[in-house]
């Protein structure tokens, strides 16, 4: 994925009536980390500090963490679905939270 689009897609949630905007905003970074991996560790780690000076309290995937993951399953797994998230096509459209911080200035 380039990297315009990917960072784009901190930008939109889609909404849960059982999760707050906030944890899917983190989650959503989370994915948007899980794809900067293989960007290799300073375009992660760039990314991952921009993110956390706009929302410090947010609890991100680190680098080595997934790097331990990426050499032990030769595969990084996809939590959202561990949440439940489903794929289909009756899901909530995309939106984009007002009430938080906009991180187009990543």
């Amino acid at each position: 994925m380039e990297m315009d689009a990917l960072l784009d897609t901190l930008n939109w949630i889609r909404p849960k009536a059982d999760i707050t905007n906030a944890q899917l905003c983190n989650d959503n970074c989370n994915m948007v980390l899980m794809n900067l991996f293989f960007y290799g560790q300073y375009q992660f780690e760039l990314i991952r500090n921009k993110i956390l000076a706009l929302q410090p309290a947010y609890s991100l995937l680190t680098f080595h963490f997934l790097n331990a993951e990426f050499l032990q399953e030769g595969i990084l797994t996809d939590p959202i679905n561990n949440f439940g998230f489903t794929r289909n096509s009756n899901q909530t459209p995309f939106t984009k939270p007002a009430q938080l911080e906009d991180f187009a200035k990543i």
